[in-house]
């Protein structure tokens, strides 16, 4: 079964800016590394999120771009001790993603057509 729905798991930022997929999801996933994957970092229990869109490694890794780590440094006014740092991270299929997107779209049009009295 391919990755056609979000999956949450918790991540340490590794060497490199970079966390590793449990094996385990990638395994349920049957996960490719060339597959493009949506993904949604923030600080455990922190308010704010950083998306970004990359491919796994063949290891299991993605790499985070150097701006996302400086945009997510800015809420604890640090940048250099994000090593080691635990990230709550959510993976999805850029498609399905958008496909939910549309189908919040298309409740809304209803919902301000069902408003509308003729």
């Amino acid at each position: 079964m391919p990755l056609d729905e979000s999956v949450s798991f918790n991540a340490m930022l590794q060497k490199g800016n970079r966390i590793q997929v449990p094996k385990l999801i990638r395994w349920h996933y049957r996960m490719e590394p060339d597959q493009v994957l949506k993904i949604s970092i923030s600080f455990k229990g922190g308010y704010r999120s950083e998306k970004f869109i990359a491919c796994m490694s063949k290891d299991g890794r993605i790499t985070i771009p150097d701006l996302t780590i400086q945009l997510l440094g800015q809420e604890i006014d640090e940048t250099d001790s994000l090593l080691n740092s635990a990230f709550e991270t959510t993976l999805g299929h850029p498609s399905s993603l958008n496909r939910r997107q549309r189908h919040e779209r298309v409740l809304l049009k209803h919902a301000r057509l069902s408003k509308i009295r003729f």
